[in-house]
């Protein structure tokens, strides 16, 4: 298992050259551009308790995200055959701690390559179902022991990908990941 500390922060897109421009004469590197189509599971029967008067509780089952590079616009469920083929890796993440403005995050990640068989098959018989899916498009650095990207969420509709966020800003997210 994996424990993640990350930092979160956003660009504006006008600003966005400059701010690569920038990380490229730091990091003595040039941005990898990468772009990751990501698949979200949930339980398909959640565990509800039922809470009595004075409770709180807070019980959040764990997401499985499959990942895998793909610069093109195939929606799971019109092209569920062909992407079973496909290499995916399945991540599990805790979920973070609620608060008020964490820009820090901490949290566990469990990751792993589906070499064989059909990835969508294996969530099912976990008991797991299709959710969502998302794009993630951006730039990446690795300087030492710290990957920043700097990205933008797209969906997609009518095989065109498109922006998530209309306020078109760049994410960034620097992170660090130490084996426990």
């Amino acid at each position: 298992m994996v424990q993640e500390l990350s930092l979160y922060g956003v660009v504006a897109e006008q600003e966005q050259p400059i701010f690569l421009s920038a990380l490229t004469s730091w990091s003595g590197m040039r941005p990898r551009e990468f772009q990751e189509h990501i698949l979200c599971w949930e339980p398909t029967y959640p565990f509800r308790p039922k809470l009595a008067a004075g409770q709180v509780n807070q019980i959040e089952q764990y997401r499985i995200f499959a990942r895998q590079n793909d610069p093109l616009c195939r929606p799971f469920q019109e092209n569920k055959q062909a992407l079973s083929q496909e290499k995916w890796e399945i991540s599990v993440h805790e979920v973070p701690e609620a608060g008020q403005a964490l820009k820090l995050i901490s949290q566990s990640v469990l990751t792993t390559p589906i070499h064989e068989g059909d990835p969508f098959d294996f969530l099912a018989t976990l008991g797991y179902t299709y959710k969502d899916e998302y794009w993630v498009k951006g730039y990446e650095f690795v300087i030492k022991n710290v990957v920043l990207r700097i990205f933008r969420i797209l969906t997609c509709s009518a095989d065109q990908l498109s922006l998530a966020d209309p306020s078109k800003q760049f994410l960034v997210k620097a992170h660090i990941s130490c084996k426990t």
